[in-house]
């Protein structure tokens, strides 16, 4: 019994369908593999910075309500960005520079808390400052903790004047007001404790 004769058409036909599957398979591999580099170059690794809600003025203190975190590729945030992890060093302290709304919050712009004299005043208590001199402060060797005592001058009297010019005095006089005293800050450099009896010389 003689084998039936395949038909040419049937077998280009057949070669065709399997010649046009494996084209569309390739093709389909090919276009996932550039979509999958594409994605890979697009996706950049993130950081959480905060940005300000609204405007600060100089002066102004920054609550938590004026922070909010924006997620910006890390090869864009500055080196003094305040973020996610530290923001919460920064709440309440003031700003020494104007802050646009919606613009990274950089600690440059905010007033280091070490220069916040106001912190290391005890709760009902007043910092008295006092303008002191070169010599008066022995040379700035004078640093916050140490203690002082603080005296005052006071000018002679008219009528006992002409006797001190005569004896070479100046008549000036001195007496003492305050003994003991804690320094807490001179110039912009403020201590750390926070005493009971403490006042700014």
């Amino acid at each position: 019994m003689a084998l039936p004769k395949l038909n040419k058409n049937v077998l280009f036909i057949g070669g065709a369908l399997l010649l046009g599957g494996l084209a569309a398979l390739m093709s389909v591999t090919y276009v996932k593999e550039t979509i999958s580099k594409a994605v890979a170059q697009a996706q950049v690794d993130e950081t959480e910075i905060v940005v300000t809600t609204q405007d600060l003025e100089v002066g102004q203190a920054i609550g938590e309500d004026d922070m909010v975190l924006r997620s910006v590729p890390s090869e864009f945030v500055p080196a003094d960005a305040v973020t996610a992890e530290n923001y919460g060093e920064y709440v309440d302290r003031l700003v020494r520079s104007p802050v646009r709304g919606g613009a990274p919050l950089s600690a440059s712009a905010l007033v280091p808390a070490a220069q916040q004299f106001s912190r290391v005043i005890p709760l009902g208590r007043v910092g008295y400052t006092l303008s002191v001199n070169e010599n008066n402060s022995v040379s700035g060797m004078i640093a916050p903790g140490d203690a002082v005592d603080i005296f005052f001058t006071v000018g002679a009297e008219e009528a006992g004047e002409g006797a001190a010019k005569r004896s070479g005095s100046t008549g000036e006089r001195v007496f003492p007001l305050l003994e003991n005293v804690t320094v807490l800050a001179t110039g912009a450099r403020v201590g750390e404790t926070i005493g009971e009896e403490e006042t700014d010389a």
